[in-house]
């Protein structure tokens, strides 16, 4: 349904839209905030106006940006509250965050979600390549 409705592959492994089942995980496919967000990104009501977003870039240590990389916000608890993916110039927005302070990684699409996972930005990004070549960063 969330493709019907035109939602893309989410990287958070408990949300509805991961693309895949993790042997040796079960969570069940019961649409988490990050599900909502995408919703709500495509569908907005005025209940997702007044929410909050943050916004930032995924560099290299050559001061690069890093394209493909999968940002997740964790909400106080350490759980994913939302994701995103960065463009070509690394830059990355996570719309929809509830008042509150989160801590936010990147990582590369390298297992269990991969670029092929993300088929959607050959579409929007022709002739790009993910970068996958980095360390997962927290800030």
């Amino acid at each position: 349904v969330g493709h019907l409705l035109g939602l893309n592959h989410s990287n958070i492994l408990s949300s509805a839209m991961f693309p895949s089942i993790v042997s040796g995980v079960n969570f069940p496919r019961i649409i988490q905030l990050d599900d909502k967000i995408g919703l709500s990104s495509i569908y907005p009501g005025t209940a997702f106006s007044p929410l909050g977003s943050i916004t930032g870039t995924v560099r290299t240590t050559a001061n690069t940006g890093v394209f493909g990389a999968m940002v997740v916000a964790l909400d106080p608890n350490g759980q994913a509250a939302a994701s995103a993916v960065t463009n070509p110039a690394g830059v990355f927005t996570i719309q929809g965050l509830p008042p509150g302070n989160y801590t936010v990684y990147a990582e590369p699409m390298n297992q269990p979600f991969t670029s092929a996972d993300a088929s959607s930005l050959a579409i929007t990004y022709p002739g790009q390549s993910v970068n996958s070549n980095f360390t997962v960063r927290y800030r």
